[in-house]
Formats: C-alpha cells, sequence, structure tokens
C-alpha cells in the first residue's frame, strides 16, 4: 500500500525515495543525497516540465501544497510557471542596470560631483529599496512609490532625487541600446509615484553672525587647518564646495585658479577661471604643496567639509547654516557692495540667465527701496510749490 504523504513521511523519507501527493496532483518529494526536494509534474502542449518548487522542511507539506495549487491555477489559464521563472532567472536584474548606468552611461554624462552623488544613491538607497537581483522588467510603480514615500519621510528632495535618478536607469532600460524593458513602461513616471514641492533655500550668513562663525573656525583650524582654510576659500571666492575641494595646486596661477573639473566641464569643455581676492591667497600661501598634487591635501573633500563646517556652525549657535550657503552668502554681500544680478552671474560662470535668477530674491529689498525713494522722489516734487 502506497504510503500517503503527511508531514512525518516527509520526515522519514529516505534517498532514493519518491513521494507523490494525494492531496495535489502533480506534487511529490524526492530525497537525495542533497535533501528533500519539491517537485511539481504538469505538461504544456506536449512538453513536460518537472520543477523544484524548494527544499523540505524549508517548504513545508503545507506551504508546498499551497504554492503547487498556485502553480496550478496559473497553468488552468495558459501559463507556463517553470518556463517564467526560467526566464526571469537569466533577465537582466537591477544590479546590471545599476552597472551600465554607474560605469558606462554615468561618466559620459555626469559631472564628477554628480557621478558621486548618484553612485551613493544607486549604491545606497535604491538598490536595496527595489532589490538588487530583482529582473528590471519586474520593478512596479508600488515598490518604486514605497521608496520615494519611505525617504520623503525624512528627506523629501533627497525622496525627489531618488526618483529622478531611478527614472533615468529605468529610461535607459527602454532605450534601443538595452532594451530590458518595453516602451513607455517607466515605474517612475506614473502618477501614484509622488513628486513633492521643493522650497529654495533663501539662507546666507547675516551680517551679525560672520564674527561669530570667524571665531568657530578658529577653533576647528587648530587640528582642522586645512579644512578650514578650503572653507573659507569657498566664502571668499564665492564657489562651489566640490570645486574648491577637488582644486590641484597645479591649476593656481597668480590669484586665479583655473578649473579642468567643474560642473559644467563635460558640457562646455570650458576651464572655469576663479579669481580669488588677497584674504584666500594668504591662505593657500601657508598650505604646504601635497604628493598628490591637492591643494588642500588627502582627506579634503565634500564630506569631511561639511562635518567641520557642522562642528564650527554648531559651535557658533547657527545651525541653520549649511555649508552651500557659504556661495548664497557671496551673493549677498555683492549685492549689498553694489553688484547687480548680470555680474553675479558672471562670477558664478553660469552659462544661463536662469540659473543666476536663482539669486534674484536677494535683490528684492534693493528693488522695494528704489521704487520708495522713487516715489518719495515725485513726492517731493509735486509738493514744489
Amino acid at each position: 500500500m502506497q504510503v500517503q504523504l503527511s508531514a512525518k513521511a516527509a520526515r522519514d523519507l529516505r534517498p532514493g525515495e519518491t513521494l507523490r501527493d494525494h492531496v495535489v496532483t502533480g506534487l511529490s518529494l524526492r530525497a537525495g543525497a542533497a535533501g528533500k526536494t519539491w517537485m511539481l509534474y504538469y505538461r504544456v502542449g506536449k512538453q513536460e516540465r518537472r520543477p523544484a518548487l524548494g527544499k523540505f522542511p524549508d517548504l513545508s507539506l503545507e506551504a508546498a501544497r499551497a504554492v503547487a495549487k498556485e502553480w496550478k491555477q496559473r497553468i488552468a489559464r495558459g501559463e507556463d510557471p517553470s518556463a517564467d521563472r526560467q526566464a526571469s532567472r537569466v533577465a537582466p536584474t537591477m544590479q546590471e542596470l545599476a552597472d551600465y548606468y554607474l560605469n558606462d552611461w554615468g561618466p559620459k554624462n555626469y559631472a564628477a560631483a554628480t557621478l558621486t552623488d548618484v553612485r551613493n544613491a544607486v549604491r545606497n538607497e535604491i538598490l536595496p529599496a527595489l532589490g538588487a537581483k530583482t529582473p528590471v522588467r519586474d520593478v512596479t510603480v508600488q515598490a518604486v512609490a514605497r521608496m520615494v514615500e519611505r525617504k520623503a519621510k525624512t528627506a523629501k528632495t533627497r525622496a525627489n532625487r531618488l526618483r529622478a535618478y531611478a527614472s533615468k536607469m529605468f529610461q535607459l532600460a527602454e532605450s534601443s541600446t538595452l532594451g530590458w524593458r518595453p516602451k513607455r513602461s517607466n515605474p517612475c513616471r506614473d502618477e501614484d509615484v509622488p513628486h513633492y514641492t521643493e522650497r529654495k533655500r533663501r539662507t546666507h550668513i547675516k551680517a551679525d553672525e560672520f564674527a561669530k562663525l570667524k571665531v568657530a573656525f578658529e577653533t576647528q583650524a587648530i587640528a582642522r587647518p586645512r579644512h578650514v582654510a578650503c572653507l573659507y576659500c569657498i566664502l571668499f571666492g564665492g564657489t562651489r564646495v566640490t570645486e574648491m575641494a577637488s582644486a590641484k595646486r597645479a591649476w593656481l596661477r597668480g590669484n586665479v585658479l583655473e578649473l579642468r573639473e567643474h560642473k559644467t566641464a563635460k558640457r562646455t569643455g570650458d576651464v572655469r577661471s576663479i579669481v580669488l581676492p588677497t584674504q584666500a591667497i594668504a591662505l593657500l600661501d601657508n598650505l604646504p604643496e601635497h604628493r598628490d598634487g591637492s591643494l588642500f591635501g588627502p582627506g579634503v573633500d565634500k564630506f569631511s567639509l561639511w562635518k567641520v563646517f557642522k562642528a564650527a556652525r554648531d559651535a557658533a549657535g547657527l545651525p541653520h547654516i549649511q555649508v552651500r550657503d557659504l556661495r548664497r552668502t557671496f551673493a549677498s554681500v555683492a549685492k549689498t557692495g553694489g553688484a547687480s544680478l548680470a555680474q553675479i552671474g558672471d562670477i558664478f560662470d553660469h552659462g544661463s540667465p536662469v540659473t543666476t535668477a536663482r539669486y534674484a530674491w536677494l535683490f528684492e529689498d534693493a528693488k522695494g527701496e528704489l521704487v520708495q525713494s522713487t516715489a518719495d522722489a515725485m513726492a517731493a516734487l509735486m509738493d514744489k510749490d
């Protein structure tokens, strides 16, 4: 008499033996030297399939029957679950898409600083959220939405960046070069994936805050002189953080720093010239030359600069100030000194007036003062006899 498949019978099964299930037709448990495996027999047309569903006891009898029933429902609908699973195993994964994005496409299209941010986002946030081994074609709108919503709980702007980077990845997956997803199937562009309104920062160091920050900088300079010198040069030169942090000693020509690597270098191919004031040059003259050729030496990058700046700004009682606000501060002081918006755009090497327009809010007070003074002058003329 055939022994019926049960939990006890499954445990007692010896290598070389097979037990067929009396509940789900086609389901069986085979014992081999490497362990016990659940198998499901079915036919698709004239082809026979005997896929493995999982190992016993990792997959219990009840679980194996549930999986087998689900597969048989799919078979009844005309599907071939085993073939689909085999195809998914050889289908390009999110890890492969990430490798292409970061190693092939990214270096040709992103500036170095942007590429660093993209790499961090993909490796530390996008792949863990969507699954490195997940087939590219299987990523759903719901999975992307969960990733974006989870990040938005702590950082809405960052959530938007993850959405944008992931969208570019899936755009590449749809391209004729890869063809890993159907056209117009980008899950990031679905209306169910949220996009959050970003408030532009309008923060800069105020006149009464400079002295506090200087004292804090001097304290930090005791242990981190090169980092503080870099922060001062960013402030005095109105540069981007990465521009100054990645500068080479060989790029310095007198009081002009000629950047070969900068944000728009890949697009324009131009060298960006930064005129440095005497305050910045005095700091640079006091720095030793480094073997790696960098202006501030090894270990000075945007991440370490942020740590030093955070310690200084917190000690100064200015927790609302960020490193990127140093550039905005330069624009504010330049405006106070009489610089026009166009002049600030020229100093910042903006390729478009639209970019410079982000600093237009600095001129709102001046605009109001001009309107008021003009109206006062006209009113005075009217009051003349």
